[in-house]
Protein backbone atom coordinates (compact mmCIF):
# COMPACT_ATOMS: atom_id res chain seq x y z
CA UNK A 1 0.00 0.00 0.00
CA UNK A 2 0.99 3.44 -0.88
CA UNK A 3 0.41 6.43 1.86
CA UNK A 4 0.60 10.07 1.20
CA UNK A 5 0.39 11.94 4.60
CA UNK A 6 0.02 15.74 4.73
CA UNK A 7 2.33 16.44 1.58
CA UNK A 8 2.99 19.37 0.06
CA UNK A 9 5.92 20.92 -2.35
CA UNK A 10 6.68 24.54 -2.56
CA UNK A 11 8.70 26.66 -4.56
CA UNK A 12 8.88 29.74 -3.34
CA UNK A 13 5.51 31.12 -2.40
CA UNK A 14 4.40 28.89 -4.91
CA UNK A 15 2.36 25.32 -3.59
CA UNK A 16 2.87 23.32 -6.18
CA UNK A 17 1.27 19.66 -4.68
CA UNK A 18 -1.32 19.82 -1.30
CA UNK A 19 -2.52 16.63 -0.70
CA UNK A 20 -3.68 15.88 2.52
CA UNK A 21 -4.25 12.15 2.16
CA UNK A 22 -4.37 9.97 -0.06
CA UNK A 23 -4.17 5.97 -0.10
CA UNK A 24 -3.26 3.66 -3.16
CA UNK A 25 -4.27 -0.31 -2.71
CA UNK A 26 -2.99 -3.49 -4.28
CA UNK A 27 -4.05 -4.97 -7.33
CA UNK A 28 -5.61 -1.56 -8.85
CA UNK A 29 -4.73 0.76 -12.03
CA UNK A 30 -4.95 3.91 -11.05
CA UNK A 31 -5.25 7.16 -13.51
CA UNK A 32 -3.72 10.25 -12.52
CA UNK A 33 -5.21 12.87 -14.55
CA UNK A 34 -5.35 16.95 -14.64
CA UNK A 35 -4.91 19.80 -16.38
CA UNK A 36 -1.34 20.87 -17.55
CA UNK A 37 0.34 22.03 -14.87
CA UNK A 38 -1.95 20.38 -11.84
CA UNK A 39 1.14 18.46 -10.30
CA UNK A 40 0.94 15.21 -11.60
CA UNK A 41 4.32 14.59 -12.80
CA UNK A 42 6.21 16.65 -9.40
CA UNK A 43 3.54 14.48 -7.52
CA UNK A 44 4.83 11.22 -9.70
CA UNK A 45 8.57 12.40 -8.95
CA UNK A 46 8.02 12.73 -5.39
CA UNK A 47 6.46 8.87 -5.09
CA UNK A 48 9.60 7.91 -7.27
CA UNK A 49 12.00 9.80 -4.64
CA UNK A 50 13.62 12.23 -7.66
CA UNK A 51 11.82 14.76 -5.52
CA UNK A 52 11.43 15.35 -1.76
CA UNK A 53 8.55 16.95 -0.19
CA UNK A 54 8.92 20.27 1.24
CA UNK A 55 6.59 18.97 4.13
CA UNK A 56 5.38 15.47 5.47
CA UNK A 57 6.18 11.53 3.69
CA UNK A 58 5.16 8.85 1.47
CA UNK A 59 5.08 5.32 2.61
CA UNK A 60 5.52 2.17 0.71
CA UNK A 61 4.45 -0.68 2.93
CA UNK A 62 5.29 1.21 6.17
CA UNK A 63 8.27 2.51 4.83
CA UNK A 64 9.50 5.90 3.75
CA UNK A 65 10.40 6.34 -0.10
CA UNK A 66 13.30 9.09 1.10
CA UNK A 67 14.77 7.17 3.78
CA UNK A 68 14.63 3.33 3.17
CA UNK A 69 16.88 2.76 -0.08
CA UNK A 70 15.35 -0.93 0.12
CA UNK A 71 12.09 -0.05 -0.90
CA UNK A 72 13.08 1.37 -4.44
CA UNK A 73 13.68 -1.31 -5.64
CA UNK A 74 9.99 -2.37 -5.65
CA UNK A 75 9.57 0.43 -7.94
CA UNK A 76 9.57 0.67 -11.79
CA UNK A 77 9.34 4.13 -13.62
CA UNK A 78 8.65 5.39 -16.85
CA UNK A 79 8.89 8.53 -17.09
CA UNK A 80 7.81 11.30 -19.88
CA UNK A 81 10.83 11.74 -21.03
CA UNK A 82 13.19 8.52 -20.71
CA UNK A 83 16.85 9.55 -20.10
CA UNK A 84 18.61 6.51 -22.22
CA UNK A 85 22.24 5.70 -22.90
CA UNK A 86 21.95 6.31 -26.33
CA UNK A 87 25.96 4.90 -27.07
CA UNK A 88 24.86 1.81 -26.19
CA UNK A 89 22.52 -0.97 -27.92
CA UNK A 90 18.79 -1.75 -26.75
CA UNK A 91 20.13 -4.92 -25.43
CA UNK A 92 23.44 -3.70 -23.56
CA UNK A 93 21.08 -0.84 -21.85
CA UNK A 94 18.67 -3.22 -20.78
CA UNK A 95 21.83 -5.44 -19.39
CA UNK A 96 23.19 -2.74 -17.70
CA UNK A 97 20.41 -2.03 -16.09
CA UNK A 98 19.77 -5.72 -15.05
CA UNK A 99 23.37 -5.13 -13.53
CA UNK A 100 22.13 -2.41 -10.96
CA UNK A 101 19.75 -4.61 -9.75
CA UNK A 102 22.07 -7.73 -9.40
CA UNK A 103 20.14 -9.69 -11.21
CA UNK A 104 22.08 -13.19 -12.14
CA UNK A 105 19.17 -14.18 -14.37
CA UNK A 106 18.77 -12.19 -17.62
CA UNK A 107 16.70 -14.61 -19.60
CA UNK A 108 13.62 -12.23 -19.18
CA UNK A 109 15.29 -9.97 -21.73
CA UNK A 110 14.34 -11.58 -25.08
CA UNK A 111 10.96 -12.14 -23.85
CA UNK A 112 10.28 -8.53 -23.78
CA UNK A 113 12.30 -7.89 -26.76
CA UNK A 114 10.07 -10.02 -27.92
CA UNK A 115 6.75 -8.95 -26.50
CA UNK A 116 6.98 -5.61 -27.61
CA UNK A 117 8.59 -6.07 -31.07
CA UNK A 118 12.05 -4.78 -30.81
CA UNK A 119 14.40 -7.97 -30.97
CA UNK A 120 15.29 -7.47 -34.31
CA UNK A 121 16.77 -3.47 -33.55
CA UNK A 122 17.82 -4.62 -30.18
CA UNK A 123 21.81 -4.89 -30.98
CA UNK A 124 21.84 -1.69 -32.53
CA UNK A 125 22.45 1.88 -30.97
CA UNK A 126 20.10 3.47 -29.47
CA UNK A 127 21.35 6.89 -30.96
CA UNK A 128 19.34 4.90 -34.06
CA UNK A 129 16.28 4.24 -32.56
CA UNK A 130 12.50 6.04 -33.49
CA UNK A 131 10.94 7.80 -30.76
CA UNK A 132 8.91 4.97 -30.25
CA UNK A 133 11.25 2.70 -30.56
CA UNK A 134 13.23 4.31 -27.11
CA UNK A 135 10.02 4.30 -25.84
CA UNK A 136 9.63 0.80 -26.12
CA UNK A 137 13.29 0.25 -24.56
CA UNK A 138 12.54 2.22 -21.42
CA UNK A 139 9.60 0.17 -20.61
CA UNK A 140 11.89 -3.02 -21.16
CA UNK A 141 14.11 -1.41 -18.46
CA UNK A 142 11.40 -0.46 -16.41
CA UNK A 143 9.89 -4.08 -16.66
CA UNK A 144 13.01 -6.36 -16.14
CA UNK A 145 13.58 -6.63 -12.96
CA UNK A 146 9.79 -7.19 -11.75
CA UNK A 147 8.82 -4.20 -9.41
CA UNK A 148 5.71 -4.58 -7.03
CA UNK A 149 4.76 -0.93 -8.37
CA UNK A 150 4.65 0.54 -11.67
CA UNK A 151 4.66 4.41 -12.28
CA UNK A 152 3.89 5.63 -15.72
CA UNK A 153 3.94 9.00 -16.70
CA UNK A 154 2.61 9.01 -20.48
CA UNK A 155 3.86 5.64 -21.55
CA UNK A 156 2.00 5.33 -24.81
CA UNK A 157 3.62 8.52 -26.06
CA UNK A 158 5.47 7.19 -29.74
CA UNK A 159 3.87 3.61 -29.71
CA UNK A 160 2.26 2.19 -32.12
CA UNK A 161 -1.39 0.74 -31.97
CA UNK A 162 -0.34 -2.68 -31.56
CA UNK A 163 1.75 -2.32 -28.87
CA UNK A 164 -0.35 0.15 -27.52
CA UNK A 165 -2.66 -2.64 -27.19
CA UNK A 166 0.20 -5.18 -25.48
CA UNK A 167 1.20 -3.05 -23.07
CA UNK A 168 -2.26 -2.28 -21.66
CA UNK A 169 -2.82 -6.16 -21.83
CA UNK A 170 0.47 -6.12 -19.58
CA UNK A 171 -0.85 -3.58 -17.27
CA UNK A 172 -3.80 -5.17 -16.91
CA UNK A 173 -2.23 -8.99 -15.48
CA UNK A 174 -0.07 -7.09 -13.96
CA UNK A 175 -1.93 -5.23 -11.13
CA UNK A 176 -4.00 -8.68 -10.92
CA UNK A 177 -1.38 -10.36 -8.91
CA UNK A 178 1.49 -10.26 -6.48
CA UNK A 179 -0.42 -7.23 -4.68
CA UNK A 180 1.03 -5.03 -7.63
CA UNK A 181 0.18 -1.33 -7.92
CA UNK A 182 -0.18 0.57 -11.30
CA UNK A 183 -0.31 4.24 -11.31
CA UNK A 184 -0.49 5.55 -14.71
CA UNK A 185 -0.33 9.50 -15.57
CA UNK A 186 -2.33 10.64 -19.35
CA UNK A 187 -3.95 12.82 -21.00
CA UNK A 188 -5.91 9.98 -22.89
CA UNK A 189 -9.21 10.26 -20.94
CA UNK A 190 -10.13 6.94 -23.24
CA UNK A 191 -6.84 5.14 -21.79
CA UNK A 192 -8.46 5.93 -18.31
CA UNK A 193 -11.61 4.73 -18.83
CA UNK A 194 -10.70 1.54 -20.51
CA UNK A 195 -7.34 0.77 -18.33
CA UNK A 196 -7.56 2.23 -15.08
CA UNK A 197 -9.93 0.90 -12.45
CA UNK A 198 -9.74 3.87 -10.00
CA UNK A 199 -9.52 7.63 -11.41
CA UNK A 200 -7.51 10.12 -9.61
CA UNK A 201 -8.15 13.74 -11.09
CA UNK A 202 -5.42 16.64 -9.54
CA UNK A 203 -6.02 20.48 -10.50
CA UNK A 204 -3.69 23.26 -9.03
CA UNK A 205 -1.90 20.46 -6.90
CA UNK A 206 -4.84 19.26 -5.08
CA UNK A 207 -7.38 16.36 -5.41
CA UNK A 208 -10.12 17.50 -6.06
CA UNK A 209 -11.14 13.59 -6.94
CA UNK A 210 -10.90 9.86 -6.12
CA UNK A 211 -13.18 7.60 -7.01
CA UNK A 212 -13.45 3.43 -8.47
CA UNK A 213 -14.31 4.37 -12.61
CA UNK A 214 -17.15 2.19 -12.27
CA UNK A 215 -18.85 4.68 -9.58
CA UNK A 216 -17.62 7.20 -12.10
CA UNK A 217 -19.47 6.38 -15.21
CA UNK A 218 -22.69 5.44 -13.79
CA UNK A 219 -24.05 8.95 -14.67
CA UNK A 220 -21.45 10.54 -17.05
CA UNK A 221 -18.32 9.48 -19.07
CA UNK A 222 -14.96 10.25 -17.63
CA UNK A 223 -14.59 12.76 -20.07
CA UNK A 224 -17.55 14.73 -19.00
CA UNK A 225 -17.21 14.21 -15.36
CA UNK A 226 -13.32 15.76 -15.94
CA UNK A 227 -14.67 18.53 -18.09
CA UNK A 228 -17.49 19.31 -15.10
CA UNK A 229 -14.47 18.97 -12.27
CA UNK A 230 -12.09 21.08 -13.84
CA UNK A 231 -14.20 23.79 -14.40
Amino acid sequence: MIIFNDIKKIYGKNVAVNIQKLSLSENNIYGLIGPNGSGKTTTIRMLVGLLKPSFGNILINNSDIHSDIEIKTKLGYVPDNPNLYENLTGREFVEFICNLYYMDDNTNIDYFLDLFDISDKADTLISSYSKGMKQKISIIATLIHNPQILILDEPFTGLDPITIKKLKDYLKEFAKKNNNIVILSTHDLDVASNLCTDIIIIKNGNIIFNDNIKNLTIDSSLEDKFIEIIK
